[in-house]
């Protein structure tokens, strides 16, 4: 399969859009109608207690065919049929009760694990008081993922292995919880701004990847298997395409499907070719035209232009690792190609 061509031949946007809505009410039925818009006809709301103490407020962004949402509620359970979709439930702060299908209810206390509800059964989300964070995800792309990363054939058997419980102390379940977190505090902050998409656009990418190598223990032990070496040839595909293409989101699972090589493969036999990983690889090559720019600059010319241009979504993040490789901050740089300028 060949490497897909730098060139776009459409005019369509180049990053997922990142739909923020936000809910916050204290009448039930209001709520459920919000759900319903939210998740589908099959979202109820069921409120317990007095209705004085019914509360929610739910934050929820779409982006990539995912619905990530952080919710602070009181007195009510939350049913939805989740049809083809994957859902995952990870409580902050109180006890959330859990239950996907005819699984019985289990509590949930702190940053213990992630419940996790499969496809095609009712899962039900049942709290006194309980703050929290979940995500949405497709069946159909969560098997995708699943054979890219592994560049072997699934299908919906994928889905008989799933464990119903993620661990957060694992490395990959720690990783998982802090992902969801920081992803729904940088959306909703440059949110404000317009630039929710841009780091929506990231996100997704790996929000898919960790989740897979959450719930699939044959796709972990697939991934963490001693990987095959690939050839110069195809490593030097690899590299060019990033080159072509750093300053855009690069889906490394994609690419990896396309090479016929698996994520392992590829992060072992570029490193051994070039010395870094392959993010690494994308991360110094959108510094360096970010420095290209910056010393040639256009009369409109700002750092936090040239930052986005060059994929960075956190101008801190970029000052940082900008110093870091060429010892002076992108501002400096800017400061000394405009006199030359005018």
């Amino acid at each position: 399969m060949e490497v897909p061509t730098p060139h776009r031949k459409n005019k369509g946007p180049l990053l997922p859009r990142a739909n923020l809505q936000t809910i916050e009410t204290r009448d039930a039925s209001v709520a459920a109608e919000q759900m319903v818009a939210l998740y589908g006809q099959g979202a109820r709301i069921n409120h317990f207690g007095k209705p004085a103490e019914f509360a929610t407020r739910v934050q929820a962004a779409s982006f990539g065919g995912l619905v990530l949402a952080k919710s602070e509620n009181a007195s009510w359970s939350l049913t939805r049929e989740t049809r083809t979709s994957i859902s995952l439930v990870l409580p902050l702060d109180g006890v959330l009760h859990f239950r996907s299908g005819s699984r019985p209810l289990r509590g949930h206390d702190g940053l213990k694990s992630i419940a996790a509800g499969r496809p095609f059964e009712v899962t039900t989300a049942s709290v006194e008081r309980c703050e929290g964070l979940s995500l949405l995800l497709p069946a159909e792309g969560i098997v995708a993922r699943a054979e890219r990363l592994t560049g072997d054939s699934h299908g919906e058997s994928l889905m008989d292995s799933m464990v119903d419980r993620i661990d957060t102390a694992s490395p990959a379940g720690q990783a998982l919880a802090r992902s969801m977190k920081v992803a729904m505090a940088e959306i909703n902050a440059l949110d404000s701004f317009g630039l929710g998409a841009l780091a929506a656009s990231g996100y997704a990418d790996l929000l898919l990847n960790l989740t897979v190598a959450c719930l699939f223990p044959a796709v972990t032990k697939s991934l963490a298997a001693a990987s095959m070496p690939c050839g110069p040839a195809v490593i030097r595909r690899a590299r060019d395409y990033i080159q072509a293409n750093a300053a855009q989101p690069i889906d490394l699972s994609r690419l990896c499907a396309d090479l016929g090589v698996s994520m392992r493969a590829l992060q072992e036999n570029f490193r051994r070719f070039h010395g870094v990983s392959p993010r690494d690889y994308i991360l110094e090559c959108r510094l360096d035209k970010a420095r290209q720019m910056l010393l040639v600059p256009g009369r409109a010319a700002s750092v936090t232009k040239v930052a986005l241009e060059c994929g960075f979504g956190d101008l801190s993040f970029f000052s940082e690792k900008y110093r870091g490789k060429f010892a002076e901050l992108p501002s400096q740089t800017l400061t000394v190609a405009r006199r030359h300028l005018w």
